[in-house]
């Protein structure tokens, strides 16, 4: 991250300090589906900072950018003297990522930055259990994105290997092809989830947990898509997409897009 402020930030400061008295965490209010930890939504830590800072003079502003295949989000904290304080943070893009892709990008990014710029936390800790390689699942983050090819590291931060799903050739599951004639929404089970059913032709159904699926799946009736599944693991429940395509995967086709999940 780069940090960036006016040559004096007193009162910016002294503001923050009192308005800090006020801002709670915010609530966790969404559940990772893959790892089961419950995170803040950008929403969530917008409603949990807003009221507190602009009563204090006090407001923030995010802009992003795109430079050399990389996502940039600019964080501005800025008080009603003129004194501001801002840091930018970014992360690159895999090859030919998708709309979604970027999105969940600028979120995550937008939301880790914010809950940092004014001290709070938007995640449940693991008591450092993920740096120490003790648990047995991977480290959870809503999005992972892969290296783009020939891109460079963002500024003041070291390059690090990353493997997309879009990469992924030991996923578990085969490729399989369905054509979806009937989609159904809603919201379920105890942490109140959403989710978009897909039933195909031949009556089975599958879940699509994942909102980063969502906006593709909602598109997908009457059409024919290539998706890898998981057991559902809740007992008797539908298996759930883990991958999703809209053309035919290597070998059916030498070309076609994934739609790549967060983890």
């Amino acid at each position: 991250m780069n940090v960036a402020k006016t040559e004096q930030i007193n009162e910016l400061a002294a503001a923050l300090a009192k308005a800090n008295l006020e801002i709670k965490n915010a609530e966790l209010d969404r559940v990772n589906p893959h790892f089961k930890n419950r995170y803040a939504t950008l929403g969530s830590i917008l409603n949990a900072v807003r009221v507190p800072l602009a009563k204090h003079g006090l407001a923030t502003l995010q802009t992003v950018r795109m430079e050399h295949g990389c996502v940039f989000v600019t964080t501005l904290l800025t008080h009603s003297s003129g004194q501001w304080i801002e840091e930018s943070a970014g992360f690159p893009l895999p090859d030919k990522a998708t709309v979604q892709q970027m999105g969940s990008c600028i979120t995550y990014l937008r939301r880790y930055a914010l809950a940092a710029i004014v001290g709070i936390v938007g995640d449940e800790d693991d008591d450092g259990e993920g740096d120490r390689g003790t648990r047995t699942e991977p480290r959870r983050e809503p999005f992972k994105p892969q290296a783009a090819q020939g891109a460079p590291a963002p500024a003041a931060r070291p390059a690090q290997k990353r493997t997309a799903p879009v990469e992924q050739a030991t996923v578990d599951g085969e490729w399989e092809e369905i054509t979806v004639k009937y989609v159904d929404e809603g919201v379920a089970g105890k942490n109140q989830s959403p989710y978009v059913k897909l039933k195909d032709t031949n009556g089975k159904a599958i879940m699509v947990w994942d909102t980063a699926l969502h906006v593709v799946a909602r598109e997908t009736k009457g059409a024919t898509i290539w998706v890898i599944t998981e057991p559902s693991t809740a007992p008797n429940g539908m298996p759930r997409v883990v991958q999703m395509r809209t053309e035919a995967p290597a070998p059916m086709a030498q070309s076609g897009a994934d739609v790549e999940i967060p983890f």
